[in-house]
């Protein structure tokens, strides 16, 4: 194995001898990643900048997952709130409305019979 002035943000990385299939893998997805020699010819992979690299991704990926929890907690707290204001507005429009129906009971005269003698 050989070390190499390679990879990310310019730190020295060692890189290990790879399989020409991993090279080119992981040459598409980033050159950086790729330890060359001095005539810039890749022979093997920078295992640790890919370690760095999948860290980092890792780290974005969790900050992400937070802020969405944080997000769902947030709207379900909303709901919560609006689900109670809901509540109290439908217990204060039944109130009224047995509120309106006992004043039509007492409001209106009592039906009367109508007898028709032919």
């Amino acid at each position: 194995m050989r070390d190499n002035q390679v990879g990310l943000d310019d730190q020295a990385d060692s890189a290990g001898p790879a399989p020409e299939n991993d090279k080119v893998q992981v040459e598409q997805v980033n050159p950086d990643l790729v330890a060359r020699d001095d005539e810039r010819s890749p022979y093997g992979v920078s295992y640790e900048a890919v370690n760095a690299m999948l860290l980092n991704e890792f780290l974005k990926e969790h900050r992400k997952v937070e802020e969405q929890q944080a997000s769902i907690t947030e709207l379900r707290n909303e709901l919560q709130a609006n689900a109670a204001r809901q509540q109290e507005q439908i217990e204060a429009l039944t109130a009224g409305l047995h509120k309106v129906s006992a004043q039509l009971g007492t409001s209106r005269p009592a039906p009367q019979m109508v007898f028709n003698n032919q």
